[in-house]
């Protein structure tokens, strides 16, 4: 438990940019969003790592 307290666990992380797009009149209306999502393993969970930080925490 006290080794614990100098390292910091987070999920990894990336940007997934997403378009929609809706039939317009002339042409069709589309959006861009850009979201942070959690990285997934093969088996569904959540990617993390692990960092030393000493006494930073």
């Amino acid at each position: 438990m006290f080794a614990q307290s100098f390292f910091v666990i987070q999920a990894v992380i990336e940007k997934v940019e997403t378009e929609r797009c809706t039939a317009g009149f002339l042409e069709p209306q589309c959006t861009t969003e850009i979201k942070n999502v959690p990285v997934l393993d093969e088996r569904g969970s959540v990617v993390t790592t692990t960092r030393f930080v000493g006494l930073d925490n």
